[in-house]
Formats: structure tokens, sequence, C-alpha cells
């Protein structure tokens, strides 16, 4: 591929935000007089949209909901020192980008607030373009946020490659028809 394009998820596949996410929204939820246990966490809600997850916990008021989650990001940054990064995917992104004429972008459901933060910690200052939960309309496995990357960056599908973590962002690259890899236990 002599020019193309990388875009990477955030969250699971760039940096394992698990504990920052599990422990920012506990944090909130025991403000409401719940709370939930890290492996339910991981296991059922980590990786989904906040407004699939929560009302089985919180029950189904949008305004709570929104609460929780509005709250969340702003605890969000108090818990970033639990993150992993995935330093073999950085490393890669990093060399990638240096040669000429490729570019890399981040495609995350995250918040813009919380990808910034996340980004800012680990130095990744290399992105092209980062695409967030707030600059789309529709979340994965809509590919929407994919394609609005392609877009700024440029790239057609056929040089662009994807690193996914999720059975959702998985489904976007397949609807776009871009190569993908999946990534998976990298601690």
């Amino acid at each position: 591929m002599a020019s193309g394009c990388i875009l990477v998820d955030l969250d699971g596949t760039l940096v394992d935000t698990r504990k920052v996410n599990y422990q920012a929204y506990n944090k909130v939820l025991k403000m409401f007089g719940r709370s939930i246990d890290y492996e339910y966490f991981a296991n059922q809600c980590n990786g989904k949209y906040y407004r699939e997850f929560l009302p089985p916990v919180v029950g189904n008021d949008e305004e709570v909901v929104e609460e929780i989650h509005r709250r969340k990001v702003e605890f969000y940054q108090e818990f970033l020192s639990h993150a992993v990064l995935n330093s073999f995917l950085a490393d890669l992104l990093r060399m990638f980008k240096t040669s000429a004429g490729r570019k890399v972008g981040v495609v995350t459901t995250a918040s813009r607030a919380n990808a910034n933060q996340m980004l800012e910690f680990f130095g990744l200052d290399f992105f092209d373009v980062v695409i967030t939960g707030n600059d789309v309309s529709s979340k994965k496995p809509d590919p929407e946020g994919y394609l609005e990357a392609m877009r700024r960056l440029n790239c057609q599908r056929e040089d662009t490659v994807i690193f996914e973590d999720s059975d959702e962002g998985v489904e976007a690259a397949k609807r776009i028809g871009c190569d993908y890899y999946v990534v998976s236990g990298y601690r």
C-alpha cells in the first residue's frame, strides 16, 4: 500500500479502559444509591452504549441515565491511571504515520472529552483525525464514524485498514468493505 489510512478504535483496542470506565461509573452510581460489580460491568456493560447498559442498572428514567453519564464524563479523568495502553499498536501507528502520505485516525463512541483526556494522558498526539461519539448521530455498528474519518482523510475503503475489538466495530468495518483486524487480550 503506497498510501492509505489506518483507523483505530480507542476503548478496548488502543487502550484498555474497562477499569477507568468502571471506576467513573461506579463513583456516580454510588451517588444515586447504586453500585455495580466489576465483573458485571466488564461482561455486560463495557463496550456498549450507555443508553443500553444503564437502564437495567438504574431504571428507564432518561433524565437519570443522562445525568449519570454526564457526571461519569466529569469524573473520568480521576481514573486515567487505571488505563492500559496497547503499546504494540501505538508503536505500529506511529511507524505507519511517519511513512510518506499515510494517515492515522481514531474512531470511538466515547465522548470527545474522555477521548481527548485519554489520548493526552498517553501522549498520543499524532492522529490526523479523531472522531468521537459527539461527532456522529449513529453509533457502531453503523459505519458513520469510520466513513466520516475516511472522508476527512480522503481515504478510500480499499486503502483503509481498521483495528477493532468489538463485534459492533467489526460489523461497521464489514459494512464499509474495509480490511480489519480484531484486537484482543493485549495485556
